[in-house]
């Protein structure tokens, strides 16, 4: 048998092809560290309330239908409720983009958004 040495020009077509796609996530990945991260709290699914959370100073109370919502530079949380089970409440504070929680008796979400998005979370 004869063996070749060398790349192939199929092999340099896959390399250059996998380079140029990292270079872009990387790229990519970059462009959305400027963005702030925002609290938005919806109601119904009608946004109610937006908030930047650099700009937010000590905390902001928020009392919508029975449930008062923090909002502090470090996140959101929902800190009482009158609903039957409190899930809401259990759940702690919003500190990441792509954290959500909602309040479903009472139709109240709260998002943050903006910053860096995580794509997954192992434990």
């Amino acid at each position: 048998m004869k063996s070749s040495k060398g790349l192939k020009k199929g092999d340099i077509i896959i390399i250059a092809s996998i380079a140029l796609i990292s270079a872009l996530w990387f790229i990519i990945s970059f462009l959305t560290l400027g963005e702030k991260q925002q609290v938005r709290i919806y109601l119904e699914g009608e946004i109610y309330r937006t908030a930047d959370l650099s700009a937010v100073e000590g905390e902001e109370l928020i009392t919508i239908d029975g449930c008062e919502i923090k909002i502090t530079k470090d996140g959101a949380c929902f800190l009482t409720s009158d609903c039957p089970d409190g899930l809401c409440v259990k759940r702690g504070m919003l500190t990441k983009s792509g954290d959500v929680m909602a309040c479903v008796p009472k139709g109240i979400t709260v998002e943050i958004t903006g910053g860096k998005a995580v794509d997954g979370i192992s434990y």
